[in-house]
């Protein structure tokens, strides 16, 4: 699974750029140990966000997993949610900045500027993206983690140095860190995987 394809930051770009001048900042919907959420409603309206800079994860309500890592320039909050509570929310990293405008501000932009065919390639990737998250993480342990792995070696390389193996493995999955650590044990010995300090390559 690659993140942020040449054809995809094309697509960014064009959304963002007619949509920017209508986005205000957004500020945190919650603080949790110092990480700042971002909910997809606000005052019963859907939103679309424009992460400016920096790094967020794509995490589950449910379960507080990663789904997905979005890095700027980038947009998400297309797919109309259902129900009032989006079962999806924005965590920053480290550092960000992030605007936002309505879903239905927003598409009134898209269709003034027929822009619908980059909606629909993001929205592609983002269907792609949680249907890998989905299939991957159905197996034994061994299956997880080789799965995890094969998603996370294409995150980008200060993600990588960031977060250790063991906790990218960890939020992204629901094994336990001795079991990841199990199976990271044998891969090395194995001669399967190369680890730096416990960071992915």
């Amino acid at each position: 699974m690659k993140y942020q394809s040449i054809d995809i930051n094309r697509c960014y770009a064009r959304v963002i750029k007619e949509i920017m001048p209508f986005c205000q900042t957004a500020t945190p919907d919650e603080v949790y140990k110092g990480k700042r959420r971002y909910n997809f409603n606000k005052e019963g309206e859907q939103l679309v966000f424009v992460i400016e800079e920096g790094d967020y994860f794509v995490k589950r309500r449910q379960d507080d997993k990663v789904i997905e890592l979005i890095t700027s320039p980038s947009v998400i909050g297309f797919l109309p949610a259902l129900r009032e509570d989006y079962p999806i929310y924005l965590e920053r990293i480290d550092y960000g900045k992030i605007s936002y405008i309505t879903l239905k501000n927003c598409m009134r932009i898209i269709f003034s500027h027929q822009m619908m065919g980059d909606v629909l390639y993001i929205l592609s990737q983002r269907f792609t993206n949680m249907i890998y998250f989905i299939s991957d993480n159905n197996g034994d342990a061994t299956k997880e983690v080789c799965n995890a792995i094969t998603r996370l070696q294409n995150l980008p390389d200060h993600i990588k140095k960031r977060f250790s193996a063991l906790s990218l493995i960890g939020q992204t999955t629901h094994l336990s860190k001795s079991s990841i650590s199990r199976v990271l044990k044998k891969l090395q010995d194995d001669g399967v995987l190369s680890l730096d300090k416990g960071h992915l390559l």
